[in-house]
């Protein structure tokens, strides 16, 4: 599942500039940065890393997870806004399992939750003490409906801090 992997922030990381998100997609802006994994969690025996981007000139949010601090990414998110209001959808992907196709259900200051369409999945991202971003990845009970599992979760340290290229206007 995307993401099993998340961290906390530092004073004395480096910034880098990113394009102005689209209006629908700012709420979204605590996942962005590079991020390591914290020891801890369902995930405590996992290192990896995470990094959230804006692309396509702030189009598109892009989630990266690699095992390990190095080598190739293996699994990816794509967060985007659908047209006419359509609200926000991301795709997720990772080797040898179908796509998970998710709906923005909530986005806080501190917070935001994806839903799978399909009622299976809940992924949620929230901001914590000592600027750490915690995680949790749940799947449907098929034996409780509407009841969840957590699948994955853990906490996540940010190694880079992000910061946008002007300030926000209206998309």
């Amino acid at each position: 599942m995307f993401l099993t992997l998340i961290g906390a922030a530092s004073a004395g990381v480096s910034l880098s500039a990113q394009p102005i998100p689209d209006k629908p997609l700012q709420p979204l802006a605590l996942l962005v940065g590079k991020w390591t994994a914290i020891p801890g969690g369902a995930d405590s025996g996992s290192a990896g890393a995470v990094q959230f981007s804006y692309d396509a000139g702030g189009s598109v949010l892009v989630g990266r997870a690699r095992n390990g601090l190095t080598g190739p990414w293996t699994e990816m998110m794509v967060v985007y806004a659908e047209g006419n209001g359509g609200g926000v959808r991301a795709e997720s992907f990772e080797p040898g399992r179908p796509p998970i196709h998710y709906r923005l259900a909530a986005a806080e200051t501190d917070m935001v939750q994806f839903v799978g369409e399909a009622g299976d999945y809940r992924l949620t991202y929230r901001k914590s003490a000592g600027s750490r971003l915690e995680y949790v990845l749940e799947s449907a009970r098929p034996d409780r409906p509407g009841s969840f599992r957590v699948e994955a979760s853990g906490t996540l340290a940010q190694t880079a801090l992000v910061r946008p290229l002007a300030q926000p206007g209206p998309r």
